[in-house]
């Protein structure tokens, strides 16, 4: 009888560790609030100064579905606004805009994309 519970020991560690496993892998998929953010990659292309103005053009590459940019942004920084830029899978857009600045350019800023209800991505700018 002492051998039977033994051989029986080792199956039920074995399947409370893979329920135990099971438990904790699948906790952290309902941890996160809010959006996830809009699929896409983005990459500053060029960067001109005038004064206090800033000129940025930037690359955006759809890596999922449909996104649009409605919105670009940057502490200290005013810009006249943009016409949404349509961007679908694995297609690129380029985007133009005109950042001026209350005081002089600083020299690494973090530069906000609006993606309307998708959210937003940040990009760190050094002109």
């Amino acid at each position: 009888m002492g051998e039977t519970t033994t051989k029986h020991k080792p199956k039920l560690r074995m399947r409370n560790m893979i329920a135990t496993a099971m438990l904790f892998a699948a906790a952290p998929l309902g941890a996160h609030d809010g959006p996830h953010g809009p699929d896409v990659l983005t990459r500053v292309l060029s960067t001109e100064r005038l004064n206090n103005q800033l000129v940025i053009t930037i690359e955006l590459t759809g890596l999922g579905g449909p996104i649009v940019l409605t919105e670009v942004s940057a502490p200290g920084a005013t810009n006249p606004g943009i016409q949404p830029v349509y961007v679908n899978f694995a297609e690129d857009a380029l985007v133009s805009t005109r950042l001026t600045f209350a005081t002089e350019i600083p020299p690494v800023f973090t530069l906000t994309l609006e993606f309307g209800p998708l959210g937003q991505t940040e990009i760190k700018v050094t002109p």
